[in-house]
Formats: structure tokens, sequence, C-alpha cells
């Protein structure tokens, strides 16, 4: 059910790919295909693949009782119209407690969305704004410098980072001048992190399903892309290590 007061989540474990290296899976779908598909569950694209992420972690998951947790970015500018040239967002979290037996998937779908809809409104993106300004404006850590505060900043990210299982973000359409559209074929986005994470962008009808991953097996976006296939979506994968056809 909708995760508000959630427990512990629970964590991607197994062997990691070693110091500097990043396991990348990434899998090319229609994009005009996969919005049919969330069209036909009454949710967005990023609604669907969320469930669809969760679901997979669980699986592999599976000897894990704890809740899934996802951070999904959220661009604050559709919220509050701003002119910065300056990354301007905010996240949400949403998560699935999975029962110990059976599950539906329109269930993780139907809370997913639920969440979604309740996280996504100006007044909460305001109220978590305010408290990050108040934080900001702190008497005392106003005078901080900024030597001091930013090594600060980047624990207290390491420490938000172990509340979540993995991370996706959609990057959205890209796009670019006409002459250009011809000697384009897709876009990836592929990030650095130390745990799993999963970006998504479209271009031409194309969309990229763009895993990073810590981890050296690729045990959670084979599932993911399993699950996609089974769920009706046709999709190609590339990895880093070598070219599959479609499953």
């Amino acid at each position: 059910g909708l995760i508000m007061k959630r427990r512990k989540p629970c964590r991607i474990t197994g062997a990691k790919a070693g110091y500097g290296n990043l396991n990348v899976t990434e899998g090319v779908v229609s994009s005009s295909v996969l919005r049919e598909k969330a069209r036909a569950y009454g949710v967005s694209v990023t609604v669907f693949l969320s469930a669809v992420l969760l679901c997979a972690i669980h699986k592999e998951m599976r000897r894990s009782q704890r809740d899934v947790v996802l951070m999904v970015p959220v661009n604050l500018r559709k919220f509050f119209p701003s002119e910065s040239m300056l990354n301007f967002f905010g996240w949400i979290e949403p998560g699935y407690q999975f029962p110990e037996g059976d599950y539906e998937f329109e269930d993780i779908v139907r809370t997913v969305d639920a969440f979604f809809k309740q996280e996504l409104t100006r007044e909460k993106l305001g109220s978590h704004m305010s408290m990050y300004m108040k934080l900001e404006q702190h008497p005392i850590l106003r005078f901080v410098p900024l030597e001091l505060k930013n090594p600060a900043l980047i624990l207290a990210n390491q420490f938000a980072e172990k509340d979540v299982t993995a991370i996706l973000s959609n990057v959205g359409v890209v796009d670019m001048p006409q002459e250009y559209r011809p000697y384009i074929q897709r876009f990836g986005v592929f990030i650095s992190t130390p745990k799993l994470q999963l970006c998504v962008c479209s271009c031409g009808g194309v969309t990229s399903l763009c895993f990073s991953s810590a981890f050296a097996a690729p045990d959670v976006p084979r599932r993911f892309f399993r699950t996609l296939s089974d769920l009706g979506v046709p999709l190609t994968i590339v990895t880093n290590r070598n070219e599959e056809e479609p499953s």
C-alpha cells in the first residue's frame, strides 16, 4: 500500500563493480508504444516505469521484507516559474510495501500514481522548499565558511541516499534543431552512482532507459527489462559488455 510512515527501505546488495567502474545497460523502446502502455493503466510514463522498477527490485531482493523506495527528481520549474540557469529541482520518494504473498502489478501502479498525485502539488513542494530555506538561513549556518559547509552537505546527502533503494530520473524529451535530426539515432543519459540509477530520455520517437549500476551483476536491470517485455513493451538491450537482440 501507499507508504506514509515507512520502515527502513531495502538495499540492493551484491558484489560491487570495483572502484571507478560502473556497469551500464540501456534499453531502447518506441516512445509511442511506451506511452500507450502507460495510458492503458491510466498513468504517466514516469509512474508506469517507477512501478516496473519497484517490482523488478522486489523480485531480485525477495528475501528482504523491507519497503522498496525510489528517489524521483522533480523539475520545480513546472510548479514555480524560474529564469535561473541553475538546477532547480526537488524530489519525491514513492515506494511500496510488498506483501509476503502474491500481489498484482496493477496495485503497485495505483499506489505509485496516488503518491505522485499526493506529493506533486505546489503546496507540498513549497513546504519542502521552505524547510530547506530555513536550514539555509539558519543564523549559525549562514556564517559557516563554505569550505566547511560543502563537506557537511555532501555528508548529509550520503546519509539521505541510504534512505532510498534506487533512483529514477526522467529527463524528458530532448529536442534538437531540425537540421541535426537525421544524424541523431538516440540520446542516452548515464550518471555515476554508488547504487543503481535509471535515467529516461526520449528523442525522435525513441526512448532510452539507461541504467547505471555500481554492482557487478546486472540483475535488477535485466529483471526490469524482462518485466517490461512481459508487459508488452518490445525493446532492444545494449550494455557496455555486449549488444543483445530484442528479447
